[in-house]
């Protein structure tokens, strides 16, 4: 790869912040972690422009993967390890659970990616990462074997002597603006297009497909803000939701039930998707999400006001999370309209409901996305996924921009209330 202007531009203004992008595929190829992951490693060892400074980085980044994330098969071989040696360095998904019943209460941690559970860790450590409690940390692990700990009867001899969480450490909002600065307008939008692992220079990529696909991070910046993407196959719908933010959770069909979402009835150790993560995301909707019209009572409350009751002793809870559908849309667009319309893909229980539809504030075309082609993905530089979702989870879904848009735009009288909203935080 040969820089051009923007990547020196991000190399001088976000150092150690960004990452060559074809490095994380030839990476992902081996490795079943997500993106913001092996970012993460290669914004440490591989953020420079100079290619042998990348070489020795990217040796670096895939000796640690192999040495220390294991497959989920490997879990006796783990525990023989680590019986073995004593202790252990891993990579993994690190989930927390509480046993209350446990007499002043006990945490036990689980390595989900490989399967070892019931390790021993300290209470202050679960206090500081709140999150492993909620969907969990990925981090570099240091396990101990002592088969002298007995619990309750039985031998519990593994135990999580230091965790170090794989994200960003800190980032600073006055820094990010800063950078900002030094690119134009339109280069920042090919800066975002590259950090999402796209090539903006394609001629396939015109200045209105450009902003459809920034349109897929909305939800990561704007708080409840909902979402419709319907078109054909291959045009990479749900990619950005599983791979660039750990705060995003993208759904497979037929999961994201009313308990998924909103929580379990009367389970206070059971939140609900929508409180514990910034969007969540249906990979393609489907009728088992609406088993009741009870159910999609919940989700039309929900999508309009960010609120929602289980009717139970927890009473009315607020949460931020945006709800995002994607589905495929077969066919020709203009046939479909002609004859039917842009919903029909949709499940029966809300393929006709217009004040469902209302809900959401955008419909993404996706009938005007490309399907996916090699020499659409980027070789030059953007940032790590794990720094930008930082930006977006802990800064600019804090502000709000909305006031701006009345400077520049006036709309019409004929302009409804809730479209005039959705208009807003859209724009």
């Amino acid at each position: 790869m040969i820089p051009d202007q923007i990547d020196l531009k991000l190399a001088r203004a976000f150092a150690g912040r960004v990452v060559r992008k074809d490095l994380v595929k030839k990476l992902k190829v081996g490795f079943n972690v997500p993106v913001y992951v092996l970012e993460y490693l290669l914004g440490k060892y591989c953020s420079s422009t100079d290619e042998e400074e990348i070489k020795a980085g990217l040796q670096h980044v895939k000796s640690a993967i192999s040495e220390r994330i294991v497959r989920g098969d490997q879990v006796e071989l783990v525990k023989s390890r680590l019986q073995r040696q004593g202790s252990l360095k891993l990579i993994d998904l690190v989930t927390v659970t509480f046993d209350e019943k446990d007499q002043a209460g006990k945490y036990w941690a689980r390595l989900a990616t490989c399967g070892l559970d019931w390790i021993h860790i300290d209470a202050h450590v679960v206090h500081r990462h709140e999150r492993l409690l909620t969907g969990g940390i990925w981090c570099n692990v240091e396990l101990l074997y002592d088969d002298s700990i007995v619990h309750r009867g039985v031998t519990r001899p593994f135990v999580l002597q230091r965790l170090a969480p794989i994200q960003v450490a800190s980032t600073n909002f006055d820094e990010f603006v800063e950078g900002r600065t030094r690119f134009s307008r339109d280069e920042w939008v090919d800066v975002l297009l590259r950090t999402m692992g796209y090539e903006p220079t394609h001629p396939d990529f015109t200045h209105r497909r450009k902003l459809l696909f920034l349109l897929r991070l909305v939800s990561m910046v704007e708080k409840n803000y909902n979402l419709i993407e319907l078109g054909p196959r291959g045009t990479g719908k749900s990619y950005i939701y599983r791979e660039i933010s750990p705060y995003v959770i993208l759904l497979s069909g037929g999961q994201g039930t009313v308990p998924d979402l909103f929580g379990w009835k009367g389970r206070k150790d059971k939140p609900g998707l929508v409180v514990r993560y910034d969007a969540v995301a249906f990979d393609e909707v489907a009728g088992s999400n609406f088993r009741s019209d009870s159910d999609k009572q919940m989700y039309k409350g929900y999508m309009e006001q960010g609120s929602f009751s289980r009717g139970d002793d927890k009473g009315t809870l607020s949460a931020d999370a945006g709800i995002i559908f994607n589905g495929n849309l077969d066919g020709d667009v203009e046939t479909t309209a002609r004859v039917s319309h842009l919903f029909v893909a949709l499940p029966e229980a809300i393929r006709n409901d217009m004040a469902f539809h209302d809900r959401w504030h955008a419909y993404l075309p996706g009938w005007e996305m490309p399907k996916m082609q090699p020499d659409y993905f980027t070789a030059h530089l953007g940032f790590v996924a794990d720094y930008i979702a930082e930006i977006f989870h802990n800064e600019l879904r804090r502000r709000n921009y909305t006031d701006l848009y009345d400077r520049w735009f006036r709309l019409g009288s004929h302009v409804e209330e809730r479209d005039r909203r959705a208009i807003v935080r859209t724009v």
